[in-house]
């Protein structure tokens, strides 16, 4: 006769692995494997490895390409252009919502015509 386990963590929850209930056996699987789905996700979608992203983090100094601010509360966006897939850069939420919103991506003049014209703007205002 087999004995059904059942985890320590809630014993009326069905039993997942090591011990746990699903819900539970997730979240210690974040905590022993950080980095896991990051580089996962970072490999498929943009084919770099978690060590480049690293790398491009420590050449900005850890802040935003753009703005320059550090991340407050999320890791900085990855920045690519989505028609070659070339990684640009690391991104702050804001900066990298911007450029989506400006379709910098198709529209490369466009970042020179906001400059232009906050530079106007300027000189109109003192």
């Amino acid at each position: 006769m087999r004995t059904l386990l059942k985890p320590k963590c809630h014993p009326n929850r069905p039993y997942r692995s090591n011990g746990f209930c699903d819900a539970c056996y997730w979240k210690w699987y974040a905590k022993e494997h950080p980095n896991r789905d990051r580089e996962k996700f970072l490999n498929r979608t943009y084919s770099i490895t978690l060590a480049q992203y690293n790398e491009m983090l420590v050449r900005q100094g850890g802040k935003c390409a753009i703005c320059g601010h550090p991340p407050k509360t999320r890791a900085l966006n990855t920045d690519h252009n989505h028609k070659t897939k070339q990684v640009r850069g690391l991104l702050c939420h804001k900066c990298n919502r911007a450029l989506g919103l400006l379709q910098a991506d198709s529209r490369p003049e466009i970042g020179a015509a906001v400059d232009r014209y906050l530079r106007r703007a300027a000189d109109i205002n003192g």
